[in-house]
C-alpha cells in the first residue's frame, strides 16, 4: 500500500510540472502560431493580387497594341471602300481577344469596359465576314445575281458605317484601357 502511495504521491509530483508546461505551451504557442499563419496568408495574399496586376496589366498591353493595329487597318479599309475598291482581307487581328479575354474577364473589375471589349471585338469579326461577302459581290460568282449592284451598294455602306464606328469605338476606349494600365 504504501508502495502504491509512493507511486500516487511520485505521479502527482511529475503531474504538475508537466501539466503548467503544456498550459503555457498552449497559450503562448498558439497564438504565436496563428500568428506567423496570418503573416503568412497575408504575404501570400500579396503576392497572387501582384500577380493578378501583372497578368491583368499584360493583357491590357496586348489589347491596346491590337486595338491600335486594328484602328489602322480600319482605317485603310475606310479609305479602300471609299475608292470604290475592295480588299481581299481586312486583316483585323480577332485572335488576340481569344488570347487575353480569360485574364480580363477574369481580373478586370469594370464590367463596362469588359463589355465594350468583347462586343468590340464580336463586331470585328463581324466586319471581316462582310467584306468577304462585298469581295464576292464586287469580284464573284455574287457579283452575277440580277440585284447584286444594288446589295454591293447595300454593303459598302454598312462596312462604311460600321467601319468608321469601330475605329470610333477604339479612339474611345483607349484611354480607359490606358487609364486602368497606369492606375492598376
Amino acid at each position: 500500500m504504501t508502495h502504491l502511495f509512493i507511486l500516487c504521491s511520485q505521479f502527482w509530483i511529475d503531474f504538475w510540472p508537466n501539466f503548467t508546461s503544456t498550459i503555457f505551451g498552449l497559450l503562448l504557442g498558439l497564438p504565436l502560431a496563428l500568428w506567423t499563419n496570418r503573416i503568412f496568408t497575408n504575404a501570400q495574399n500579396r503576392q497572387n493580387i501582384e500577380e493578378q496586376t501583372k497578368r491583368l496589366n499584360n493583357a491590357l498591353q496586348i489589347l491596346k497594341q491590337t486595338l491600335l493595329e486594328n484602328n489602322n487597318r480600319l482605317k485603310t479599309t475606310i479609305d479602300t471602300i471609299n475608292d470604290s475598291k475592295v480588299q481581299f482581307d481586312i486583316q483585323l487581328d480577332i485572335s488576340a481577344w481569344d488570347a487575353v479575354k480569360d485574364d480580363i474577364t477574369q481580373y478586370l473589375h469594370d464590367p463596362n469596359l469588359k463589355r465594350r471589349v468583347a462586343y468590340h471585338f464580336s463586331r470585328l469579326n463581324t466586319i471581316a465576314e462582310l467584306n468577304t461577302l462585298y469581295l464576292d459581290f464586287n469580284a464573284g460568282i455574287n457579283g452575277t445575281l440580277s440585284n447584286a449592284g444594288n446589295t454591293r451598294e447595300a454593303l459598302k455602306n454598312h462596312l462604311l458605317l460600321h467601319s468608321s464606328a469601330l475605329s470610333a469605338d477604339i479612339i474611345e476606349m483607349l484611354p480607359l484601357i490606358e487609364n486602368k494600365i497606369q492606375n492598376g
